[in-house]
């Protein structure tokens, strides 16, 4: 039940999207920059940013039949309160290496909001994923980090715990 209207002008491209479903606009209108030749410029080269106090959250638990696991909820990144909205998240586990001088990702994740086709307004709720420690392979302290990524794939600063 979603739907887009694009508008063509001389000097620029005006795509609306709609979510019928809900009678509302999904978000702003992209609007596209026409250059002439390859229209250059087009693509939003902004990043999503998480805001300088966001907390990451990491919630060891146990599921049964599965052990050990750690569920990791973030805050959506939305353009109202940081000018960009993410389309997803990468979530890396982290683990120190062998000889304890660095960290290695064990496990890596993309995440998509449950809400990300909705209106901004309806996608408000935590972002969550989780990881299980019998697929992480890593005996030691674990820490996890999350990067936003935009419509356009420009990556943000990530956050971690």
């Amino acid at each position: 039940s979603q739907g887009l209207l694009v508008t063509v002008y001389d000097a620029e491209i005006v795509v609306s999207r709609f979510d019928f479903g809900d009678g509302e606009c999904v978000a702003d209108d992209w609007r596209i920059p026409r250059g002439g030749e390859g229209d250059a410029g087009m693509l939003d080269d902004r990043a999503p940013e998480f805001w300088e106090d966001t907390v990451l959250r990491v919630v060891p638990g146990e599921e049964p039949g599965k052990g050990l696991s750690y569920k990791v909820e973030w805050p959506p990144v939305l353009a109202k309160h940081t000018g960009v909205r993410a389309h997803s998240y990468e979530v890396v586990a982290l683990a120190p290496s062998a000889d304890g001088k660095r960290e290695v990702a064990v496990a890596r994740c993309h995440v998509l909001s449950p809400n990300f086709c909705r209106a901004e307004s309806r996608d408000t709720s935590p972002i969550s994923c989780r990881f299980y420690a019998n697929e992480l392979q890593a005996d030691a302290q674990l820490r996890f980090k999350v990067t936003p990524i935009s419509s356009f794939g420009v990556r943000g600063r990530s956050i971690s715990n």
